[in-house]
């Protein structure tokens, strides 16, 4: 199964809404958009033995406590996660200048280790 929908579907079973790169026309908020930063593999003789994807996830909202709340709920599901993933880690965490005034964003950047494909 591909990160992204083992992603979507856990952040979607916390209530939330997301979107792929970023946030439609019509978009509601609060909502998280996600994009691959990058994704090392280590490999062996066999094959590839795991993947280290970076994840970045944007958190949006309208009022800025409910972006830290979803912030928040993002990060209860997501760091250290090991159920979903083998093991999932926050590595960076800022807050982020809107251009569309009214709207707030903290993005997270997580490592997301998954087994080998």
């Amino acid at each position: 199964m591909a990160i992204q929908t083992t992603l979507v579907s856990l952040l979607k079973g916390e209530g939330l809404t997301v979107y792929p790169l970023a946030v439609p026309t019509n978009g509601t908020y609060p909502n998280v958009t996600y994009q691959m930063i990058s994704n090392v593999q280590t490999r062996t003789h066999a094959g590839v033995d795991s993947e280290r994807p970076r994840m970045q996830l944007s958190c949006h909202s309208k009022a800025y406590a409910d972006c830290y709340d979803t912030a928040e709920t993002v990060k209860s599901a997501m760091d250290l996660n090991q159920t979903d993933f083998k093991l999932a880690t926050k590595e960076n965490e800022f807050d982020v200048k809107e251009v569309e005034p009214g709207i707030y964003r903290i993005v997270l950047d997580y490592y997301v280790w998954t087994r080998g494909v």
